[in-house]
């Protein structure tokens, strides 16, 4: 435990013992929960070297008040002090709330291009990605006639759908599963910008989300 950062720096052996003592279930990943410990722990500390009761602390939390399985709370010197024990819900505690898991989106990528140049549009300005260059897609796991039946509707005239790429992008938050088709188009529409791949990799350069596809028109 160390007391002259700035940033609270508990030990993790010790935040279980003292989430078990007080009964706490404040999670003990948040910096809160940390800071709030490191204030409790100060008022008992004596001035000067602190070290003696801090390993004790630490081994407390590492041979005693285990991580896992059940405390050897018959051997603990904090017995008739410790809330948890009281009410035997210390195997419910400390708390260590879950990360939010990613929240998976499919899409439906179309790499569209007319002889030597691609069609790309730019993505709106807020949001994820926002104000970059994006190739046409659409949510979704369209099949190949599914695709080509949608860029006809779309009025893109396909010629030859060339390949499938499939690719996975992670954010933090989200995971875009993506799956490209190549389509050679007769006709460019308006709604698009059309740029050689050239352009694509420095002017309008594509986020690696996109980018990746471009990558594979080798």
């Amino acid at each position: 435990i160390c007391f002259d950062q700035p940033t609270p720096a508990v030990d993790g052996n010790v935040l279980r013992v003292m989430m078990r003592l007080l009964e706490c279930y404040d999670n003990i990943d948040e910096l809160k929960t940390k800071r709030k410990v490191r204030k409790q722990l100060i008022q008992v500390y004596e001035e000067g070297d602190c070290g003696e009761l801090t390993q004790a602390l630490m081994e407390l939390g590492a041979v005693i008040c285990i991580p896992k399985g059940t405390p050897k709370c018959n051997l603990c010197p904090f017995l008739e002090f410790c809330i948890a024990n009281k009410h035997q819900t210390y195997e419910q505690l400390p708390v260590k709330k879950s990360k939010q898991k990613r929240r998976v989106e499919e899409k439906t990528v179309f790499v569209l291009h007319s002889g030597e140049k691609y069609g790309i549009r730019k993505r709106e300005n807020k949001g994820l990605l926002a104000n970059l260059w994006e190739f046409y897609h659409v949510e979704g796991n369209l099949d190949k006639q599914e695709a080509l039946d949608f860029i006809s509707e779309q009025g893109f005239k396909p010629v030859m759908l060339e390949k499938e790429v499939p690719y996975t992008h992670i954010f933090s938050h989200v995971e875009w599963r993506m799956k490209a088709y190549y389509i050679a188009c007769e006709q460019k529409k308006q709604e698009l910008l059309w740029k050689r791949k050239q352009e694509l990799e420095t002017t309008y350069a594509l986020p690696t989300a996109f980018r990746v596809f471009l990558e594979h028109e080798e």
